[in-house]
C-alpha cells in the first residue's frame, strides 16, 4: 500500500511539472513582443504650446499631417511616423523644400501592443 501512495505521490508531482512547465510556454506565446524600429521627423521642441501651435499650422497650411507630444516639458512637433526609412525620407525632402527645418530619429520600440502611430506616440512621450 505504502509502495502505490509513493507512487501516486510522484506521478501526481511529475504531471504537475508537464503540465507547469506546458502552461508557462503557452501564456508565453499568447503574450507577443514586438521589437520595432521605426522613424519620425521632428520639426522642432518648443517649451510653449504658443510656438508649437504655430508650428502645426504652418505643416497643416503647407500639407502635412503634424503630430505632437510632451515630454520632460518639451513639446515635440513631427511631421510623420512610419517604420519605412523611404516615406521618411520623402517627407523630409518634401520639408526642406518648403523651408521647414527637420530631423530624423530612429526609436525601438518594445511591447506587447502592435506598433501604430497611438503607439509611437505613447512610446516616445514615456507612455508606452
Amino acid at each position: 500500500m505504502i509502495k502505490k501512495r509513493r507512487f501516486v505521490v510522484l506521478m501526481a508531482a511529475v504531471l504537475t511539472v508537464v503540465f507547469g512547465s506546458l502552461y508557462v510556454v503557452a501564456c508565453k506565446q499568447l503574450v507577443k513582443q514586438y521589437n520595432q524600429t521605426f522613424y519620425v521627423v521632428q520639426v522642432g521642441a518648443f517649451s510653449t504650446q504658443e510656438n508649437a501651435d504655430e508650428m502645426v499650422a504652418k505643416l497643416q497650411s503647407n500639407g502635412h499631417t503634424p503630430y505632437t507630444y510632451n515630454k520632460d516639458g518639451l513639446i515635440y512637433v513631427l511631421s510623420c511616423l512610419s517604420t519605412d526609412e523611404q516615406e521618411i525620407t520623402n517627407e523630409m525632402q518634401s520639408l526642406s523644400s518648403q523651408q521647414i527645418s527637420n530631423v530624423k530619429r530612429d526609436y525601438t520600440y518594445t511591447g506587447s501592443a502592435p506598433l501604430s502611430v497611438d503607439t509611437m506616440l505613447a512610446f516616445l512621450g514615456g507612455n508606452g
